[in-house]
């Protein structure tokens, strides 16, 4: 038999004030051409099954990680609404709502409302929303709702316009569009008196939170009912929402609160911290129109828009910061700072304070690393080396580069490599105190020490040399270490520290140097464990990333035992800047440079949850069963399905 098989596998003009940007959850956006589908996503729900299903025009999608599915209904009608109740999806169209179930790797539809005749020729209804209360699914249009228990269903129609009713704790609250709030209490709707000030608003989302009640307006912002005394919110955004027309809100984990609103984006507010973060167009959605928000087990948000759908990470480890101006170029290296971030980049030297980040006059061009020295911060830059210091920048040196810079191992000093050589820092407290080593007038890229008097450094081209000097700092020897050992692939040799021991990563190869021999020898436990590594930085005496064919790994050192994860490709696919990955460590997290812009990853929390591993075997689109023949000549798809979709996947 002849099988072929694929597998899908899931697993200038530039002021000194720029505009806003700020570091965001990271969004994975899905457009038609993704799903093939229409552009509206009018509703969001997760399955048991643990898949993604989208109400979308004339199509429910559905999406597991891997493959993207879509269906039409029978009669082709337009699906407003999707929930989810065990095994069942609900959908809700017009004069149509029922329910699919999966069976032999597809959705099948079984219609309610058909089969009691719920409605008459002269309906005209479409179903917005359904829901589910005191064990009953509810589908609502904007002129009745019809109640099921499974059995039987029952129509109570409003005497009123409309927009939607919210379950709010033990309540069924309807909100009409010009007499207020009403209270439906065994089929009989009840006017909420006290809430009198939302009459003639269009409400779209009620929602309770710490004993208060929140009524989002589509048009005059956010109200709150704090002991039954109805308010407007009192926050700086309500201004700034009563214009951008709310179309749904909802509160998730650790006190945060979301709004997407029909002409600026997401807010996602931090009501703990009284922070907000504005996920638009500007930054990473497609568009600024928010139609529904759905979450998903990983708590984290699935945004219908009015054209796609947006993965927002907000219960994510990772945050990343971009620019899409192309203002800030390819970020070279990253630093925390007390309120915000210092960036290194081919444009220059940018600080991130807030929402707002600006170029630091006078120092357009390359830059290339930041380091932490004490509360200093030392910048190498093509023109020199500057210095950040409480708030204030000024230049250091004018010897060119300043690529690297090291700790020493034996002391307090720190080494740094430039276009011309390695500078020596002894005095933290007086960086203007340096020392540049002379006889190596040479580009260097890395350089170390770990013995006294001896300091390793590598060409920014090709060799390794072993720089040897006495106390007061003179040059005694300079060796050309590769040539000593007879390597003669010596391009490009990457110095790296552990634990006190130096490591040379030459030409794909780990090495060590043997000092009784005066030769390099490869390092079996490095050679075993990183073969094909292209790049290595450290983060702390225990973790490390490396970067392997393409992919990062996170790697914790357990004795000579190495835990390795992997950080997902679709964080900073394409934005890797080769042979540049830097580090920057800030306590709990850590910060990786990027292509445009950087990420921050929170320490021990890239360990990835259990989850089971589901297997689905495709021949022509048919679930292929467990003892079933495949056809001679026949293509067998093989999804491997894992059910989550976050930084745990």
């Amino acid at each position: 038999m002849k099988v072929r098989i694929t597998i899908t596998i899931l697993l200038y003009f530039i002021s000194s004030q720029l505009f806003a940007q700020e570091l965001l959850p990271f969004v994975e956006n899905y457009s038609k051409s993704n799903y093939q589908g229409d552009n509206q996503i009018w509703s969001v729900a997760q399955g048991n099954d643990n898949a993604m299903y989208f109400a979308n025009n004339y199509y429910l999608l559905r999406y597991d990680g891997v493959k993207w599915e879509k269906y039409s209904l029978p009669n082709k009608t337009i699906i407003r609404s999707v929930m989810v109740d065990n095994e069942r999806i609900y959908t809700g169209s017009y004069k149509e709502f029922g329910y699919w179930f999966r069976k032999q790797g597809k959705m099948n539809y079984i219609s309610i409302s058909n089969k009691t005749k719920v409605f008459d020729e002269s309906d005209n209804e479409e179903i917005w929303k359904i829901f589910k209360f005191n064990n009953k699914i509810y589908f609502q249009s904007f002129n009745g709702l019809f109640e099921f228990d499974g059995k039987l269903i029952k129509k109570n129609k409003f005497d009123f316009l409309v927009s939607y009713c919210f379950p709010v704790g033990n309540e069924l609250l309807v909100a009409s569009v010009e007499k207020g709030i009403y209270k439906m209490k065994n089929s009989k709707f009840e006017k909420m008196q006290r809430w009198s000030l939302l009459e003639n608003n269009v409400v779209h989302a009620i929602e309770k939170f710490q004993n208060k009640t929140y009524f989002f307006t589509k048009n005059n912002g956010v109200y709150v009912d704090d002991k039954g005394v109805l308010s407007p919110w009192q926050n700086p955004l309500n201004d700034i929402l009563k214009t951008a027309n709310i179309n749904a809100a909802t509160f998730i984990k650790n006190s945060k609160l979301v709004i997407g609103t029909a002409s600026k984006g997401v807010y996602l507010i931090d009501l703990k911290t009284d922070s907000c973060k504005n996920i638009n167009r500007n930054n990473v959605l497609m568009n600024n129109s928010i139609l529904s928000i759905g979450l998903d087990k990983e708590n984290d948000l699935w945004l219908g828009l009015d054209n796609g759908i947006a993965h927002v990470e907000v219960n994510s480890p990772i945050s990343i910061f971009y620019d899409n101006s192309g203002i800030l170029g390819s970020v070279y290296s990253v630093a925390s700072i007390p309120k915000g971030y210092l960036m290194a980049s081919n444009h220059g030297i940018f600080k991130l304070e807030g929402d707002q980040f600006t170029l630091v006059p006078s120092t357009e061009g390359q830059a290339w690393n930041i380091s932490k020295i004490n509360n200093k911060y030392l910048i190498g830059h093509n023109e020199g080396t500057f210095v950040y210091d409480k708030g204030l920048f000024y230049k250091l040196s004018a010897i060119h580069g300043g690529w690297n810079v090291a700790k020493s191992n034996i002391n307090n000093s720190y080494l740094q490599a430039t276009y011309s050589g390695v500078i020596i820092y002894n005095d933290t407290d007086n960086l203007n105190k340096k020392i540049s080593i002379a006889g190596l007038v040479k580009p260097i890229r890395y350089v170390a020490q770990n013995r006294k008097n001896e300091i390793w450094a590598a060409d920014n081209n090709r060799g390794l040399y072993r720089i040897l000097y006495n106390d007061n700092y003179e040059t005694t020897a300079i060796e050309n270490v590769t040539q000593l050992s007879k390597i003669s692939n010596d391009f490009g040799v990457k110095i790296f520290e552990f634990r006190n021991e130096v490591l040379f990563l030459i030409n794909k190869f780990w090495y060590t140097y043997n000092s009784i021999t005066n030769q390099l020898e490869k390092n079996e436990l490095f050679n075993t464990n990183f073969k094909n590594v292209s790049n290595i930085v450290s983060i702390d005496e225990n973790y490390f990333l490396i970067l392997q064919e393409g992919l990062l790994y996170h790697i914790f050192a357990n004795g000579n035992k190495f835990v390795r994860t992997t950080i997902q490709e679709k964080y900073y696919k394409g934005k890797i800047i080769n042979y540049n990955l830097k580090v920057f460590k800030n306590e709990d997290n850590y910060l990786l440079n990027l292509d445009d812009g950087f990420i921050s990853i929170r320490i021990n929390s890239t360990n990835k949850k259990e989850f089971n591993i589901k297997l689905e075997a495709f021949v022509d689109d048919n679930l292929v069963n467990n003892k079933a023949k495949i056809p001679y000549n026949s293509e067998l798809r093989l999804h491997v399905i894992s059910g989550v979709f976050g930084a745990t996947k």
